[in-house]
């Protein structure tokens, strides 16, 4: 052989190893772990960003795909765990427990079967939706706490039982479209990730990621759609709330409906650049800030820091705008049941009147929802009265609600005892709110229309719009008796407006009846009113 190859030979073979550490690992399998782990280098001590898709993605979707490529141009290596029952990888053996176990599982990944925290000189987490839920838990065990940089959750969940989503978003339209979604979750697979564990889901899984962020050490970045449209970007406000008063924690918020990782694909290239330069700039940022500063501090620098990086066209929303309207109660003043939207109105106190076209009216005193640590917080109250037909004030009664959402998949958010004061009218009913994916609603059972008859009722919410100012929403509503009493149906549209000045608002609201669930057409399809807020958190 000619001397002179003999060089390029030799540097061939030696470059050979390391060209296989930075190729794409296939998937690899530990205890039902599913995972993928790439480097850069091969002497393996580049900064690892470990990875927990969210529900239906994977370390081979679109959006992972594009991940691993802009972190390899970073210098990053990258782990990603595909928890069982996640778009491609599901296990027959493996139940969905909504991020539960999963927190294990990435456990003895990281401590067991890679020793990532010794072949890396740092480590970070990144997390989107459920997978931020696990990172968030992950971060804090007392294991690996120490040992983490800094931790990046995207949409994250405050609780999964709080998940409130709505129906009008280009997140929808990508969940249920023959896009990668779809493709990478058919309903087969579907059954597999959550059917199984639903029963556990509801039962047993009561944990919070906000019980979680005050022990984390590390520098924490929540990342999130201002107008998510499933999980809403108040949950990452509130996450960010209940960070320690020096915690190193910050909320950035991009002014867009897309969910989670569907921002690396389903929108627009500059939504996409945000994204990266604002992962960028945090990883910058930890480098070299002052982790031991103000909580708020710590957030209005970085903040800043986006804000002058990049901010195309008004892509990073105002945090401090985000927030939560209250919910005005809805009552049918001819079935004269009292009907709230499952999540809890977050007023401490409010007077509400609406009245018909036809001159009848009713009004309501409620109170509870502090943002007290106490046990008061989980409970409301309040009052209501009527003037129908031009009689004297009538139909007096008092609610009292226990508001505590339980479960994942399929929740209870609120259960509701109605009481009437009159003895003409003293009944009583039974009202539980639930949730189902984007859908709301809530069963009741009593002397709903009539002190003599028993009856149930079903009662169908659809929340449509709801931007993260909380300045308005949109949505409609369905009801149905179960017996055969005439006009059993209702199907209404509702639209609230109002403007916030502090922790106070004045809202006006208005609700039409597509379907009269009077028992006469002579009664109005309008009903409007004005409800004052006060002490909204």
């Amino acid at each position: 052989m000619n001397s002179n190859w003999r060089p390029l030979i030799f540097a061939a073979i030696s470059f050979f190893p390391a060209f296989c550490f930075g190729q794409e690992n296939e998937i690899q399998n530990y205890k039902d772990i599913y995972f993928e782990y790439q480097t850069v280098d091969s002497l393996q001590m580049s900064p690892l960003v470990i990875c927990v898709p969210g529900f239906t993605q994977h370390n081979r979707s679109p959006e992972f795909q594009l991940l691993k490529s802009w972190l390899r141009s970073k210098g990053y290596s990258c782990l990603i765990m595909n928890p069982p029952q996640h778009g491609e990888i599901y296990h027959k053996s493996r139940i969905y427990t909504w991020g539960e176990r999963e927190v294990d599982d990435l456990l003895a990944l990281a401590l067991e079967k890679l020793p990532v925290f010794e072949n890396h000189r740092e480590v970070h987490l990144l997390g989107f939706s459920i997978g931020a839920k696990i990172v968030l838990k992950f971060a804090a065990h007392e294991k690996i706490k120490s040992k983490i940089k800094s931790v990046i959750a995207i949409a994250a969940p405050f609780q999964v039982g709080a998940i409130n989503a709505q129906s009008f978003g280009k997140g929808l339209e990508g969940l249920f479209s023959s896009s990668s979604a779809r493709k990478r979750s058919s309903f087969m697979r579907m059954s597999y990730m959550v059917f199984p564990g639903m029963v556990r889901a509801l039962l047993i899984n009561k944990e919070t990621p906000a019980l979680e962020v005050p022990q984390i050490a590390a520098p924490v970045l929540l990342l999130h759609g201002a107008n998510d449209w499933l999980t809403k970007s108040y949950h990452s406000k509130l996450l960010f709330e209940r960070g320690r008063a020096n915690q190193a924690i910050s909320f950035i918020a991009l002014n867009t409906r897309i969910h989670a990782e569907d921002m690396l694909t389903r929108g627009d290239s500059a939504l996409q650049a945000t994204f990266f330069e604002v992962i960028s700039n945090w990883f910058d940022y930890n480098k070299k800030t002052n982790l031991d500063s103000a909580k708020t501090t710590f957030n209005n620098e970085f903040t800043n820091l986006v804000k002058r990086n990049e901010n195309p066209d008004g892509i990073i929303f105002p945090v401090e705008k985000i927030t939560q309207l209250s919910s005005p109660t809805l009552n049918n003043l001819n079935s004269n049941i009292w009907s709230t939207p499952a999540s809890q109105n977050p007023a401490g106190f409010s007077l509400q009147g609406r009245i018909s076209t036809n001159g009848d009216s009713r009004h309501f005193i409620s109170m509870g929802a502090t943002r007290s640590t106490s046990i008061f917080k989980y409970f409301q109250g309040g009052y209501a009265f009527a003037k129908n037909e031009g009689k004297d004030f009538s139909n007096h009664e008092a609610y009292f609600s226990l508001y505590y959402p339980v479960g994942s998949f399929l929740w209870m958010r609120k259960l509701t005892y109605i009481y009437g004061i009159e003895e003409k009218n003293r009944r009583s009913i039974v009202s539980a709110d639930l949730a189902f994916l984007i859908l709301d609603f809530q069963l009741n059972f009593g002397d709903i229309r009539s002190r003599d008859v028993h009856e149930w009722q079903i009662n169908f919410n659809f929340p449509l719009i709801s931007p993260a100012d909380g300045l308005y929403f949109w949505g409609i509503n369905y009801s149905r008796f179960f017996n055969s009493i005439p006009a059993a149906n209702s199907f209404s549209t509702y639209f609230y407006f109002g403007p916030r000045l502090s922790r106070h608002r004045v809202q006006m609201f208005c609700e039409y009846q597509f379907l009269q669930p009077a028992r006469n057409l002579s009664d109005s399809r309008w009903q409007v009113g004005v409800a004052m807020n006060f002490f909204e958190h």
